[in-house]
């Protein structure tokens, strides 16, 4: 009985490993070499050769490189100075002391007083860098005898004034218009004014201080008014102050 048993796991022992040796896959067959290319028929040049660095990295790798998030770093803003004679617009006005006189005035005595010479706003608009356009409102006026009621008085003349300032240099300004004045009297009773007469006036300054948007300026002007049968003159040295 045992003999038998033996017999038969020996038996399926063998079927087992034959059946397991004929399911297993087939081995793929080895990769043939390859063919050397066949050569050019007879009269062909051969092949040229491979250009300089073939087959070889020109730069090596250098691998992956994250950039980082956020904003790109602002570039630095740039200061550009400004021209202070560059001036589109400005307003200036000025003080300072002078005079007031008259050269011809009629059958009365000619007139000579020092006076407070001011203006009180001179607009500019310019037209290239020193070069302005000008309206002015300027006077001057004193203190004096009033001939008509021997009483003392306020005198003083008024003019306004289309005109030109140039600049010769960053410092040295010319200025001149052309516009019409009036002459007026107070006193504590009577109050007296002139028919309006052609007025000229010039003047010349120097900018002792200059900024981005403010300069000070000392300034020297002249002017002259004629009515119908007087001839009155004004001037002086004003200290100016101009915005821009």
């Amino acid at each position: 009985m045992n003999l038998r048993f033996a017999c038969g796991m020996v038996l399926v022992t063998l079927v087992g490993s034959t059946a397991l040796a004929q399911d297993a896959p087939t081995p793929a067959p080895a990769p043939q070499p390859a063919q050397p290319a066949p050569p050019p028929p007879p009269g062909f040049p051969p092949p040229p050769p491979p250009p300089p660095g073939y087959g070889q990295y020109q730069q090596p790798y250098q691998g992956y490189q994250q950039t980082p998030y956020g904003y790109a770093p602002r570039r630095p803003m740039r200061y550009v100075e400004r021209n202070p004679i560059d001036r589109p617009l400005s307003f200036s006005a000025g003080i300072g002391p002078g005079f007031l006189a008259c050269s011809k005035c009629g059958e009365g005595p000619n007139e000579r007083d020092l006076a407070l010479t001011y203006t009180p706003v001179r607009i500019g608009v310019g037209i290239a860098p020193g070069i302005a356009f000008t309206f002015s409102y300027e006077g001057s006026g004193t203190t004096t005898r009033s001939p008509a009621t021997d009483e003392d008085s306020w005198l003083h003349q008024n003019v306004w004034l289309f005109g030109l300032q140039v600049f010769a240099n960053q410092k040295l300004y010319l200025r001149g218009g052309l516009g019409w004045g009036a002459l007026g009297e107070e006193t504590n009773t009577i109050s007296r004014s002139s028919t309006t007469g052609l007025a000229f006036t010039g003047g010349i300054g120097y900018e002792l201080l200059q900024h981005d948007h403010v300069a000070l300026a000392l300034e020297a002007n002249y002017n002259v008014t004629r009515y119908t049968s007087e001839i009155w003159h004004m001037g002086g040295v004003s200290l100016v102050l101009a915005l821009f």
